[in-house]
């Protein structure tokens, strides 16, 4: 939205809110713990916040509680 200030007008949700997730077949434990492990160095080493505001910015403001958890 920053990159087109002035250009564009939202008057409202572009979408519902969605609950999206990351899905792993039933009988891939070990491909499920590496990401769960590989997210937990991202989320503990700062990154993944760094990402999310360089992706995301302003998602903060539209999904409060979840940015207020300990990830």
């Amino acid at each position: 939205m920053r990159k087109w200030a002035g250009k564009i007008k939202v008057l409202g949700p572009i979408s519902d809110r969605q609950m999206l997730a990351t899905a792993f077949p039933k009988d891939a434990p070990a491909l499920r713990n590496e990401f769960n492990a590989y997210l937990s160095e991202l989320k503990a080493s700062g990154f993944y916040d760094r990402l999310v505001d360089k992706y995301y910015p302003g998602i903060r403001r539209f999904f409060p509680e979840y940015f207020a958890k300990t990830h």
